[in-house]
């Protein structure tokens, strides 16, 4: 398994807390690594066109869509990546903490591993591996853990 921390580096508090994650993650001898994170600063239109995305979805009331589409893409590339390596990665947002060990259990193409800090949510009626729970969909991108398969499906949905 690798695991990763995306972290926007020009950002002092993005570095801050992504740096907290990695500490946090050396109690539990688990290796965090950095993510250069995609930012709005970067060529967005340019990022999704090649790989044949769209940012029309996210485009909603409550959000910035270039923030939106910045992060996704941190994720997106994150998953190719790990079709490449064709190894599990646990991938974290910079504001994740690593309060326990990782799941081991048997998995089969993504699993969230982390838990909602707001908002309501279900929790789950048995320990271990289960159909989602907290929410009719997965609540966002905190923590979790993908398989290659897992990160070939979620590229094929992304396009």
């Amino acid at each position: 398994m690798r695991a990763y921390v995306i972290t926007i580096m020009d950002n002092d508090d993005s570095k801050m807390v992504a740096d907290r994650c990695i500490r946090h993650s050396s109690w539990y001898n688990v290796n965090i690594n950095h993510w250069h994170a995609t930012t709005p600063k970067d060529n967005l239109e340019e990022l999704y066109s090649k790989e044949g995305l769209s940012m029309d979805g996210l485009n909603e009331v409550y959000s910035r869509t270039a923030n939106c589409a910045a992060a996704f893409f941190s994720h997106y590339s994150l998953w190719k990546k790990c079709v490449e390596d064709n190894v599990t990665y646990a991938i974290f947002e910079h504001d994740a903490v690593l309060n326990n060990k990782i799941p081991t259990q048997h998995f089969d193409y993504v699993m969230n591993i982390g838990q909602p800090s707001y908002g309501k949510f279900n929790t789950p009626p048995t320990l271990g591996v289960n159909q989602l729970t907290s929410k009719r969909y997965m609540p966002g991108a905190h923590a979790y853990m993908v398989k290659p398969e897992g990160a070939k499906r979620l590229i094929a949905q992304a396009k």
